[in-house]
């Protein structure tokens, strides 16, 4: 579990069979990649948080708290930078850099903090009462996410009977 970036890195060192994830932009080249799903973001907050009951959430509302994102060159942090710039604005001083799911959550629960997580995780954290969602929409959307190779490398046993699993289910 890492960001998409980083993983693609371990991918041409030749430390994975493949990844499940999103193509960075610097390789796209050297790389094949088969579609799975897009994947939505939710701005998500503690129950406790100040914006968690608010029927609608304005982005100078968003600007006046912390925020918690997947560290620079990460897909998803891409599409956060492009969200700032379009809302003419900058990331909110104090911000914290991670990819992991359970610093982002333990942040959240202890502070009123703002984080960008997939929408499907944030639901479940959401029907376990552990987050709340902010109802509002982002502009900017992630990339599809699918299975990346290494262009030319021959899979593995495992990593074929993985990706024919995916496929299905996709």
């Amino acid at each position: 579990v890492e960001t998409s970036d980083r993983l693609a890195e371990a991918l041409r060192r030749g430390e994975l069979d493949l990844v499940i994830g999103r193509v960075p932009q610097a390789g796209r080249g050297d790389l094949q990649f088969e579609p799975i799903a897009k994947e939505t973001l939710s701005l998500v907050v503690s129950p406790a948080h100040p914006l968690a009951r608010q029927a609608r959430v304005a982005w100078r509302d968003l600007m006046r708290f912390q925020w918690i994102l997947q560290p620079h060159g990460s897909p998803m942090r891409e599409v956060l930078e492009q969200e700032f710039r379009t809302q003419g604005s900058r990331p909110p001083p104090g911000l914290i850099e991670t990819s992991s799911i359970l610093t982002t959550t333990n942040l959240l629960a202890h502070s009123d903090m703002i984080a960008v997580i997939p929408t499907e995780v944030a639901q479940r954290y959401e029907q376990h009462g552990l987050l709340v969602g902010l109802r509002y929409r982002l502009r900017q959307e992630l990339s599809v996410y699918g299975v990346i190779t290494a262009r030319g490398r021959p899979q593995t046993p495992a990593a074929a009977r993985l990706v024919e699993f995916l496929r299905e289910r996709a």
